[in-house]
């Protein structure tokens, strides 16, 4: 089952590793305007591990999730895999990156965008 949820890193924890097998977790609090808000841990592996490079404590994010549940032994165990994030607000101080401005734009986003002001009206690829 796939979900969506919206907060701010608490904090990621150390890389685990064991033999190919790679994973870190992040501890995110939600429902922060409600009176009692949670504090979910949410483990990322393996190939997804990359989608944390840009992220801080105290990052205000919105993470793409699967929930999953086993039974082993006679018990049941959830977990929470997050594969996609996007960065809502950087902690105290930091930027998120933005679109560039209109004299920022590259000869491709020009061309792109149909407007003629490109050095040449050749597709620059």
């Amino acid at each position: 089952m796939s979900l969506v949820l919206e907060g701010t890193v608490v904090k990621i924890g150390e890389m685990f590793e064991k033999g190919d097998f790679r994973k870190k977790e992040v501890l995110l609090r939600i429902d922060e305007s409600s009176q009692y808000p949670q504090t979910i841990p949410i483990e990322v592996i393996n190939n997804n591990l990359s989608i944390l490079d840009p992220v801080g404590e105290g990052d205000r994010i919105r993470m793409d999730v699967n929930l999953r549940g086993t039974e082993w032994n006679g018990r049941n165990y959830v977990s929470i895999g997050g594969w996609r994030l996007s960065i809502a607000e950087k902690a105290a101080g930091g930027t998120v990156a933005a679109a560039p401005a209109q004299d920022e734009r590259t000869e491709l986003d020009i061309a792109l965008d149909g407007g003629g002001d490109s050095p040449s009206d050749e597709a620059p690829f």
